[in-house]
């Protein structure tokens, strides 16, 4: 995990959307209990967005790709 972290490049989180089909890429954790905790924003943020008439995206994978959907 460290090595894919490691691979990643370290960008500011952003969430304005300015279009109307914003993409969320979310890299999950292998621990369960993180990505809940992590989650939770781009859930209150997704059903916003969603409320203003916008499409979003929703990219999802972990490390091992076991909990992605």
């Amino acid at each position: 995990m460290q090595k894919a972290q490691s691979e990643k490049p370290k960008r500011p989180l952003h969430v304005i959307s300015t279009g109307n089909f914003p993409l969320v890429r979310f890299i999950g954790h292998l621990d369960g209990f993180r990505n809940r905790r992590y989650f939770t924003t781009w859930i209150e943020r997704l059903a916003l967005w969603i409320k203003q008439g916008k499409t979003p995206f929703l990219f999802v994978h972990t490390a091992d790709k076991r909990g992605a959907p």
